[in-house]
């Protein structure tokens, strides 16, 4: 049934029909007797599915290569960072890099995890400026009605997204893709609400990359203009120096991710890693901090899966492992030696090796043969 809109309480709000279409809701006894769904992430518990997670960081500080590592480990099915993720198409708006400098880094991120370019099929990148785009915002507002509206461009990418089926779209950055005042309220509620519709377009996740402001980084914190950027996320990162130390020497190599807001996980939760090689490694196995608080069942998974996959590159390449620690091809030494070992220490590696042998997905068997042809024995995957 319809409503005149001035029979309605206050009767104050025009409408241009005429009336007020009832609004739709759901009892909750509607759910009763479902099954509760299990909450997905990306990557747990940093980047949650059907949300919008906002990275933000101080320029240079290597916010777009931690962001690209990502990129890879879903693309590729690794773990980022140790914390378990989804195996899916992704795609990134990198609007702040040329693709030459994007192509050295992601050279530097596949080396680190074994990989090349060659594997990235389901890694897609969009670097708008040099592909033509003169305009990558994907909403505008019109100033005289105070409302927000979707541009072509959006349009497009989210086109783009569902084609290759991708369920990761990293942008960067915030201020190449905002339109409007970082400063307003309003602003910046209508636009990730855009992006939250996004996420749950692709049943994936948006992930826009800023800066804070010089205001926001006075008093610690790391907002960008109005305080409901991050009201509005469910996941709110802060890619930082570590806080300083006793000696008061900087340790230039070091940063801390940060889960400033989560709605599904506790804020405060914090990794530190280390640049290395091209990329950020966890400082400890699988993550220090957020193993200790948060899941350490995660960090081993995602051991024994490094474990797994250097073993079968390193049988592709005829190179036999042994489980015996004093030897020259000690399995985890040969992983660190070839620079596959994803961050993890020997140590790590090590008990990710033990486990496997004790849940049976590795044995010893036929791994090769000698010159004279007589078997050589090795660790080898116990399905093949």
């Amino acid at each position: 049934m319809r409503t005149a809109w001035n029979e309605a309480p206050g009767g104050t709000t025009a409408n241009p029909r005429g009336y007020l279409e009832p609004l739709p809701t759901t009892p909750a006894s509607a759910w009763a007797g479902k099954p509760i769904p299990p909450r997905e992430f990306i990557a747990e518990p940093w980047v949650p599915v059907d949300e919008v997670t906002i990275l933000m960081g101080k320029p240079g500080k290597g916010k777009t290569t931690i962001a690209e590592q990502l990129l890879v480990a879903v693309a590729a099915g690794r773990s980022w960072l140790g914390s378990p993720t989804v195996r899916a198409p992704v795609l990134a708006v990198l609007c702040e890099d040329h693709p030459e400098e994007t192509q050295r880094r992601l050279a530097a991120i596949a080396e680190a995890e074994g990989l090349s370019l060659a594997d990235l099929d389901d890694l897609h990148l969009l670097h708008p400026f040099d592909d033509g785009e003169d305009d990558t915002t994907l909403m505008t507002f019109d100033r005289n009605a105070d409302a927000g509206a979707s541009t072509l461009f959006y349009a497009r990418v989210l086109q783009r997204a569902r084609q290759v089926g991708a369920r990761l779209i990293v942008l960067d950055s915030l201020a190449d893709v905002f339109g409007g005042d970082e400063n307003k309220k309003r602003d910046a509620i209508q636009f990730m609400l855009l992006l939250r519709r996004m996420a749950c377009a692709i049943h994936g996740a948006v992930i826009v990359i800023g800066h804070p402001s010089r205001g926001a980084l006075s008093v610690g914190s790391y907002e960008s203009g109005s305080v409901a950027w991050s009201g509005k996320s469910r996941s709110f990162l802060a890619f930082r120096d570590p806080d300083p130390s006793g000696d008061g020497e900087p340790d230039l190599d070091a940063r801390v991710l940060e889960i400033v807001k989560g709605n599904h996980a506790p804020p405060g939760t914090m990794l530190s890693v280390r640049w290395q090689a091209g990329v950020f490694v966890p400082d400890r196995p699988g993550g220090g901090d957020f193993v200790d608080r948060l899941d350490r069942d995660a960090a081993a998974r995602a051991a024994e899966e490094v474990v797994l996959s250097a073993l079968d590159k390193l049988t592709m390449q005829g190179r036999v492992a042994s489980a015996n620690k004093g030897t020259a091809n000690y399995l985890p030494k040969l992983i660190r030696d070839a620079r596959l070992s994803g961050g993890f220490s020997d140590r790590a590696l090590s008990t990710a090796m033990n486990d496997l042998f004790n849940a049976g997905k590795i044995k010893i068997g036929v791994a090769g043969r000698y010159a004279n042809r007589t078997p050589r024995q090795g660790i080898v995957r116990a399905d093949r």
